[in-house]
């Protein structure tokens, strides 16, 4: 059903369509954010209003690629072919398609592609507090989310709950994919986060690292056995394509600054669900299917597993575990600051 509450000032929200998927728009004075019920709630904008910055990386695919792709198709290529780009929730899986307990679990999981519904908990402009919810279908999860602005502050509050709703206990891998791209995403772009072990998962032929390369946090060894400061974002066209994981996190943070447009986004997350990490970081060394080396991204991964996917970790023992009738509660929130 849509609705709107007809208020255009303070914290507010409008139900609208794109490309005939139901999405919402949640802003207040200082943000403005727009995500997809009908695709997992995956957050599509993430603007800070007075320097009309979106922190979100928008796909070379784009939107359009909504009305091209049938969600009911789910081969190995599906993510790929559908991929808008944003910020989009993994579970129960976060990796590679993969067979559990006998079901076939789509590239990071289930909820990120199904269709959710929502509840209004609270509607007024000093804040809005929206619930989203869904019942997967491979799996036995109810999943809530709850995304909340307040007035005056410009930091997007997320809630979140799942419950294992079968009679069996079941492992789970949990996290965020949260991608940023230009016009923020610049070489004049840092990150920061605390220091922690750190680990080169992937890299590309005849770029920077060797792949399994160890380090501590900011600083890995390059393939000429010189530290490479990895907390400095690569220009656009430097054809870089890696992936470094980072785990045992003391502290849930991720934070980006521009330092010259003096703008920054700042992740802080649940270090008591999310202690790993994962940065993604592509400018256009992604050659071939599906991107053919038009990616400039910044991407991070916080999450409750090392392990790359759901089979390996269940099958390796070490995968977290949620009860039967069990509830785990996590949060998330995204803050847009002006240096």
């Amino acid at each position: 059903m849509l609705y709107t509450s007809e208020r255009n000032y303070g914290c507010r929200f409008l139900e609208i369509s794109i490309f005939g998927y139901r999405a919402i728009i949640l802003e207040n004075e200082k943000i403005r954010t727009t995500f997809l019920l009908d695709k997992g709630t995956e957050i599509i904008e993430l603007n800070q209003k007075e320097t009309d910055t979106d922190f979100i990386w928008r796909s070379p695919q784009g939107l359009s690629c909504l009305k091209k792709v049938q969600f009911a198709r789910k081969d190995y290529h599906f993510l790929t072919d559908a991929y808008t780009g944003g910020w989009f929730e993994c579970f129960p899986n976060v990796g590679e398609p993969c067979s559990y307990k006998g079901a076939l679990i789509p590239h990071y999981g289930e909820v990120m592609y199904l269709p959710w519904e929502y509840s209004v908990l609270e509607d007024n402009p000093e804040q809005v507090s929206l619930k989203c919810f869904v019942r997967t279908t491979k799996t036995p999860f109810i999943s809530e989310k709850v995304f909340t602005v307040k007035s005056g502050i410009p930091t997007l509050f997320i809630e979140q709950k799942i419950t294992n709703i079968g009679r069996e206990d079941m492992e789970f891998q949990w996290g965020h994919h949260v991608n940023f791209g230009a016009p923020f995403i610049d070489e004049n772009c840092i990150i920061e986060m605390p220091a922690t072990e750190a680990r080169i998962n992937y890299s590309a032929p005849g770029t920077r690292f060797v792949q399994d390369t160890k380090g501590i946090w900011p600083f890995i060894k390059g393939r000429d056995g010189t530290d490479i400061d990895v907390r400095k974002v690569q220009p656009e066209n430097s054809g870089i394509c890696e992936e470094i994981h980072l785990s045992n996190l003391k502290e849930g943070r991720t934070c980006v600054y521009n330092l010259k447009k003096r703008v920054g986004i700042e992740l802080t997350w649940d270090i008591n669900v999310f202690r790993h990490n994962a940065i993604w970081h592509v400018a256009n060394g992604d050659i071939g299917y599906p991107r053919y080396g038009n990616t400039y991204v910044l991407g991070f991964v916080p999450r409750n597993d090392t392990v790359w996917g759901l089979e390996a970790s269940a099958n390796s023992g070490s995968c977290p575990v949620i009860k039967a009738g069990e509830t785990k509660t996590a949060w998330i929130n995204a803050t847009a600051v002006i240096l």
